[in-house]
């Protein structure tokens, strides 16, 4: 069950003894979350909740046993949420790791070369994926990678609020590079955002292997971060479910490319 958060003042304090004591309340920073609600499976979410039980147990002894326990009980708060401050301001929100698999009828070399073709991602993005926006910047060999450097803008089927966090112009600048060759090579990526760059992070690795003749298996490995008060989490359940969505389309759409330049 997750921790109900709402937004308070800067400082650390428990309340709500006298008029609700069946609710346990612990304030950090910019969180005051109801620890009636938070199951601790960790150490370290454990720790306010029993700091905030002992204050609550002197606070029903009356006005006589308010002393060494409650004291303890707001030092042991206090002293974790200085600590400890992002897991109060992000709680409720996950960073998202996942992975997304496809069959892409091809050979190692094949893949990354139309993979980094120009034409084949503009076809697979402005028509494919509806992007109103998307362009390479540029694109380059250097080092021994291939360096490239993208600007788009998604297509944005999200909820209300986020349009509104996000706004209409809402893009990106994706970086990425490719080392090695064949079924060694890796493709790493981070996007950027033109919205709270700060405090969104999406970023990758794309491998592939051969799993038969003239076939490969693509596995991207994706890491979604939100660090936004109140909407963290569902902007990365959103985020995720779109580029899934995104990975799918792009495999059906590469096969069909595939086909069609032989």
């Amino acid at each position: 069950m997750k921790a109900r958060v709402t937004q308070t003042r800067e400082d650390v304090d428990l309340v709500g003894f006298k008029d609700r004591p069946e609710r346990r309340w612990i304030r950090a920073g910019e969180a005051r979350v109801d620890l009636s609600e938070w199951k601790g499976d960790l150490q370290a979410r454990e720790e306010p909740v029993r700091a905030a039980e002992a204050a609550l147990a002197a606070d029903r002894e009356g006005p006589a046993g308010r002393g060494a326990a409650a004291a303890e009980g707001w030092v042991r708060a206090r002293e974790f949420a200085a600590r400890r401050p992002p897991d109060f301001a992000r709680l409720g929100a996950r960073m998202a790791k996942f992975t997304v698999t496809h069959i892409i009828n091809c050979d190692a070399d094949t893949f990354w070369r139309v993979f980094l073709d120009k034409e084949f991602n503009e076809e697979l993005y402005r028509k494919a994926l509806g992007f109103p926006e998307w362009a390479i910047v540029d694109q380059a060999e250097r080092g021994g990678e291939v360096v490239r450097t993208v600007r788009g803008q998604p297509k944005m089927n999200v909820p209300g609020p986020l349009k509104k966090i996000f706004g209409s112009g809402f893009g990106y600048t994706e970086e990425g590079r490719l080392s090695g060759a064949g079924a060694a090579a890796v493709w790493r990526w981070k996007l950027i955002p033109s919205t709270m760059a700060e405090k969104l992070r999406n970023e990758g690795t794309l491998r592939i292997e051969a799993v038969g003749e003239g076939k490969i298996r693509r596995s991207a490995e994706i890491v979604i971060e939100a660090k936004i008060f109140g909407v963290g989490g569902l902007i990365e359940s959103t985020t995720e479910k779109q580029l899934r969505e995104g990975w799918d389309e792009s495999a059906v759409f590469m096969n069909k490319w595939l086909e069609s330049h032989k």
